[in-house]
C-alpha cells in the first residue's frame, strides 16, 4: 500500500507536517518554494484530506491515500536559515441542481397497478457543473533546526472561507504562531472562496 514520506527534525534540519483541519472536508493542495532553491517555481508536494473518524472510516482514509495520493498529513525535511514559503488551495467541483431546480432529486408516488399501490419512485433532476475554490494562500517562514512546524490549511465560515497559520509544534502540547518575517509574506493569510 502506498505509505507517505515521514522525516524527523535532526541537527540540520526542521520538520515540516502540513495539514487541514475545520468546517470543509475539502481536499488541499501543498507546494512549497525555498529561499535557497535557484529554481523559483512552486514544489508541488501533494494533496491533503482530513481524515475519516471511527473503524471504517480509517479503512476508508487508507484505500483513498492508496487510490488517490491523498494523505491525512505531508511531511518534508527543510534546510535551517533559509526563507520558506508554504502555499496551500482547495479546488472543488462538482455537480448542482440546474436553475429552476432546488434539489438533485425528485421523489414522486407512483401508482404501481400490479400491486395496486402507490410506491415512491426516486427521479434524477438536471444538474450543471459546480467549481469553487478557496486560496491559495501562502505563509513564509524561516525554519530552525531541530524545530517542528505544522502549516495548517483550516477551513472557516462553515467552508466559505480558508485560513493557512504556521505554527512551532516542537514542544507538542504547545502551538506557537510563527511570527512573520520583515519584508516577506506574512506567516498566516485568510481568503474567502470564489465560484
Amino acid at each position: 500500500m502506498l505509505e507517505q514520506k515521514k522525516v524527523t527534525a535532526d541537527d540540520q534540519h526542521a520538520k515540516v507536517i502540513m495539514r487541514s483541519s475545520g468546517d470543509g472536508v475539502s481536499p488541499v493542495d501543498f507546494e512549497v518554494i525555498r529561499g535557497n532553491d535557484p529554481d523559483t517555481r512552486p514544489d508541488q508536494l501533494g494533496t491533503v484530506v482530513k481524515p475519516f473518524r471511527g473503524n471504517a472510516g480509517g479503512w476508508f482514509s487508507r484505500l483513498e491515500s492508496a487510490v488517490s495520493k491523498r494523505f491525512p498529513q505531508l511531511e518534508m525535511q527543510a534546510d535551517p536559515g533559509q526563507v520558506l514559503q508554504v502555499r496551500g488551495s482547495s479546488t472543488i467541483s462538482s455537480q448542482i441542481p440546474a436553475p429552476g431546480y432546488r434539489t438533485l432529486y425528485n421523489e414522486d408516488s407512483v401508482f404501481n397497478p400490479s400491486k395496486n399501490t402507490f410506491e415512491k419512485k426516486l427521479t434524477a433532476n438536471p444538474t450543471v457543473p459546480s467549481y469553487y475554490s478557496c486560496g491559495p494562500i501562502a505563509g513564509a517562514f524561516i525554519p530552525e533546526r531541530q524545530k517542528v512546524y505544522l502549516a495548517e490549511f483550516v477551513f472557516v465560515d462553515k467552508g466559505e472561507g480558508c485560513e493557512l497559520q504556521v505554527y512551532d509544534i516542537t514542544q507538542p502540547e504547545l502551538r506557537v504562531p510563527v511570527v512573520a518575517i520583515k519584508g516577506a509574506q506574512p506567516s498566516s493569510g485568510r481568503a474567502y472562496r470564489s465560484p
